[in-house]
């Protein structure tokens, strides 16, 4: 199931929601429990099995690892250790590049929360969960299961047993999902189709507008997803940080990675930059870290060569602002600066969506005018006639100032509440008419 259905907003969640209302307080996390399991299940019930056996495996693998620690068997301790994580990883790889089963619907952020639970319990910063249900909520919580954000059992343990449902978290959670189901209805899915179009011509203007689209569509999907999940856990008590903060505004490549993805950033950062040394060793040694982390950040996206190059491509830029021309970075004017990050960033993209590098290098040399069939055709006319307006709707609501604009204008206060309402209705029947009148459109980083 997807947020971005009628099924969703029609019937999983206001049930979901009625049910946790009617719930006692003590007992809500159980419901949460039992409707994130339906939602999970829907429709493919044997993604079940690999979930929970995740789940059980490591929840087991905790409890066993702290009562080794209280022991003071070290040896002991490491092996329970390093084998749960070779088996989790190990179910990961198999399904994301053996090719022999269809992937488990949010394998790869499920897989990378249970390892974080690990990694935290054996180097002592939390507890194991003896409370089998509550780490099973951890897991498998609906907003999360999926596609993220990948949230540490600490920090949702905390809210676990603290979580207050207040007035103000519902409202900030509803405004939030709202914006995040604009960004997927009304600009990435109509992106998605500019870009199906565009990549049908081989010209020079038509591949730029290929890459744009692209990269537009991805950013609106993916962080709209996000700010309907973070939204829909405030409404239920839980409160997760932001995962996208408006990244195609940055002014480096790595102050591009703390703005993208932020909850992926902050796991690699935390279990595997920092335990090989992070920048506290020397030079040599710190690039190599990087390049670690790199290669693994385009491993954990996909199989193929090209998001290991893409990969690496980023590392090499991050690298390279570190380290090799960042005194030039320095003196060029803030907003070249934003500008050059995103031909960057846009150019990677190519190696992200292409289907193999020989695809990946063509696009390339085409917006280089090489082996383009021409400056501009009647086709990429046709096509951007029909598509231009979405990518510069799309381009406006990247910039600050339009950000910035609709906080200021549409997010819920005290002297625009009816305006609010108002302005949120009219946003649902547009995105529901939308839906109602195109094909489903699923989120792109289910595919991850």
């Amino acid at each position: 199931m997807a947020f971005n259905t009628i099924t969703f907003l029609f019937f999983f969640f206001p049930v979901t929601l009625f049910l946790f209302f009617l719930t006692p307080k003590k007992y809500r996390q159980y419901t949460l429990l039992i409707t994130s399991f339906i939602f999970y299940c829907w429709g493919d019930t044997k993604n079940l099995i690999f979930i929970l056996f995740s789940a059980l495996f490591s929840y087991l693998s905790a409890i066993e690892i702290e009562n080794l620690q209280k022991e003071n068997k070290d040896k002991e301790n490491k092996i329970v250790f390093i084998t749960t994580i070779i088996a989790h990883i190990g179910l990961l790889a198999f399904f994301k590049y053996a090719g022999l089963m269809s992937m488990p619907l949010g394998i790869s952020f499920y897989t990378f929360s249970v390892l974080s639970y690990i990694f935290d319990v054996y180097y002592g910063k939390c507890g194991a969960e003896n409370n089998i249900l509550n780490y099973l909520l951890y897991v498998s919580f609906f907003p999360k299961v999926i596609s993220g954000p990948i949230i540490q059992f600490h920090d949702f343990k905390n809210q676990l047993a603290n979580r207050i449902v207040t007035r103000r978290g519902v409202v900030e959670g509803t405004q939030l999902f709202m914006l995040g189901l604009f960004k997927k209805v009304l600009l990435a899915d109509q992106l998605g189709m500019a870009y199906s179009s565009f990549a049908q011509t081989d010209t020079v203007v038509g591949s730029y507008f290929t890459v744009i689209s692209y990269g537009l569509q991805l950013y609106f999907d993916f962080s709209g997803y996000s700010d309907m999940a973070i939204g829909l856990a405030s409404i239920f008590g839980f409160h997760f940080g932001k995962n996208f903060d408006e990244p195609y505004t940055s002014h480096s490549i790595s102050e591009f990675w703390r703005r993208w993805h932020i909850s992926l950033g902050a796991w690699f950062r935390d279990y595997v930059y920092i335990p090989l040394g992070g920048n506290r060793v020397d030079t040599k040694r710190h690039i190599m870290n990087l390049l670690v982390v790199w290669l693994l950040t385009g491993i954990w996206h996909g199989n193929t060569l090209g998001f290991i190059i893409w990969g690496l491509y980023h590392g090499f830029f991050v690298i390279g602002e570190k380290y090799f021309f960042h005194d030039l970075h320095q003196r060029i004017k803030p907003g070249l600066q934003v500008a050059l990050t995103n031909i960057i960033v846009f150019i990677g993209w190519i190696f992200f969506f292409s289907p193999t590098i020989s695809d990946a290098f063509g696009l390339t040399g085409r917006l280089l005018g090489i082996h383009a069939s021409g400056f501009i055709s009647r086709q990429t006319i046709y096509y951007l006639l029909g598509n231009g307006l979405i990518v510069i709707a799309g381009i406006l609501c990247c910039m600050p100032v339009i950000i910035n604009g609709y906080k200021k204008i549409f997010m819920m206060n005290k002297k625009r509440m009816i305006f609010h309402l108002i302005f949120q209705v009219i946003l649902l029947i547009i995105c529901i008419a939308y839906m109602i009148g195109s094909t489903y459109s699923s989120f792109l980083y289910f595919a991850f």
